[in-house]
């Protein structure tokens, strides 16, 4: 039998208890509804907040527990610790996500694309709202958990839910300040005497009045006033003061009065803070979201900085597999440098380098291997072979291509020469010196690199078998080195 009853007067004593929804837990834990609902499949969160079935349900009863109590006993368990408000605030603003970032870097360069393209002068509230852009936009996308190329879709409805946020925020101040007689006030000789000292004595008033401020420290140390629009404003309910008069006012200090340091003489018996926000309506919310559509750059557009930033990505990645190939003294093969490459900047976060060869020609043509030689220079003569196809009917790789080819042959007959000849010895050991002194500077860095990469998984033990040797590095060494640090890393 159920634990609750739907008979009328039951005596169980689940009936006389008051219950709390989910929201309200997770309101008054400051933790979302979804996580209240997952954590309460543990039986150690059941048993600490008193959860009991109904059905197929779970209720949390308002055990009358002070929750400073309750927070300390579900952390002691690793359940909803407090967040400190500097992730809180990064979680709104929606940073420390790095796809989210770089999606933002790419709106940003488009919108400077698509004025440039357009080719039009901006006023300053225009280039004010661009450079916003890019920050609402990210914002939108975290609270949406969505792309940052999808915002447009649900710019509208961030805005009304926005909207209605402050509607609710100022309802509660609204309704404080009409039960001390400060929202408006029917006496204008009282107002006016009130403003002749610098104060209101009605909140609608002050609010569309438009002469409050307050003031911040620009980029030079210069102190500036920022007015509140109408509609808004930070401001301060003094309640039953007593001046020389010997009365008792109830008026309104401005936010200018409180940035200039001035003070009040006389007694006061609350002091209450008060903060507006400005509501939009409907059709200014509508033309906000028409704005915000013609500012966004154009899907093609998107996708071709998407594209440039990729391929120039590749460029930088190849260029540094080639310069530790290069460095090595190996040849720049396909099947070398796809041990040692990764395929996007997540895989490199997670540190998942190496791809099937396969795949390695498809990211790095024969274009981008043009790209990335350009600068590099020879650290070594080494010969050269790519290993990747190139498309025919591509000109650019076509030409890498015969490019290759030459350099093969030129390589083959400088051989050729230097077998012919006295000083081929003196050249080969020369050559020899140099690839040592390079291997013994890079001896501890790749020491490291190996290390960190076979402790998180990032490469095969034959492929570190193989460039330990080259290097002079005892394999063993290496194991044991990894077998600390992960023993390390499971005792903490």
């Amino acid at each position: 039998m159920s634990y609750f009853s739907t008979e009328l007067n039951s005596d169980k004593p689940a009936n006389k208890r008051k219950f709390i929804t989910h929201k309200q837990v997770a309101s008054r834990f400051g933790v979302s509804e979804r996580t209240v609902r997952r954590s309460l499949r543990d039986q150690r969160v059941r048993k600490i907040l008193g959860a009991v079935r109904c059905g197929g349900w779970l209720r949390v009863p308002d055990t009358g527990q002070p929750t400073w109590y309750i927070r300390e006993q579900l952390a002691r368990i690793g359940k909803w610790r407090e967040v400190p408000p500097s992730t809180r605030y990064a979680r709104e603003m929606g940073m420390r996500n790095r796809q989210r970032e770089r999606e933002t870097r790419i709106l940003r360069l488009a919108l400077d694309l698509d004025r440039k393209k357009r080719k039009r002068r901006l006023t300053k509230k225009t280039r004010y709202e661009i450079e916003e852009l890019p920050k609402v936009a990210r914002i939108v996308a975290a609270n949406y958990r969505c792309s940052v190329f999808d915002v447009p879709k649900f710019y509208e409805r961030f805005l009304t839910a926005r909207n209605n946020r402050e509607k609710q925020r100022n309802a509660a101040a609204i309704k404080w300040l009409k039960r001390h007689g400060l929202w408006t006030s029917a006496n204008p000789n009282y107002c006016e005497w009130l403003k002749r000292q610098g104060f209101y004595a009605s909140a609608k008033a002050l609010i569309n009045s438009g002469e409050d401020y307050t003031q911040y420290q620009d980029g030079n140390d210069e102190t500036r006033k920022m007015f509140f629009g109408k509609g808004s404003g930070h401001f301060e309910a003094v309640i039953g003061y007593q001046g020389a008069d010997g009365r008792s006012h109830n008026f309104l200090l401005p936010n200018r009065f409180i940035e200039e340091g001035k003070s009040l003489i006389g007694t006061v018996v609350e002091r209450h803070i008060i903060h507006l926000s400005a509501v939009k309506t409907k059709a200014q919310l509508s033309r906000q979201v028409r704005l915000f559509k013609e500012l966004w750059p154009s899907k093609s557009l998107l996708r071709k900085t998407t594209r440039n930033l990729e391929q120039a990505w590749r460029v930088m990645e190849l260029r540094g597999a080639l310069r530790i190939l290069r460095r090595k003294g190996t040849a720049e093969c396909g099947e070398k440098l796809r041990g040692i490459t990764y395929r996007n900047p997540r895989a490199k976060e997670l540190g998942k380098i190496g791809m099937c060869l396969r795949h390695f020609r498809h990211l790095y043509p024969g274009e981008i291997f043009a790209r990335a030689r350009v600068g590099l220079g020879d650290l070594l003569p080494v010969r050269i072979r790519t290993g990747s196809q190139v498309r025919k009917d591509d000109a650019e790789g076509v030409q890498f291509a015969s490019q290759r080819a030459n350099d093969e042959k030129d390589y083959e007959r400088r051989n050729d020469q230097l077998r012919d000849t006295s000083e081929s010895a003196k050249i080969a050991k020369r050559d020899l010196q140099l690839t040592q002194q390079n291997n013994a500077s890079l001896a501890e860095p790749m020491f490291e690199f190996l290390v960190n990469e076979l402790s998180r998984g990032g490469l095969s033990k034959k492929w570190a078998k193989e460039h330990a040797a080259d290097y002079g590095l005892d394999l063993d060494k290496i194991d044991a080195e990894v077998s600390r640090r992960k023993s390390a890393t499971k005792a903490s």
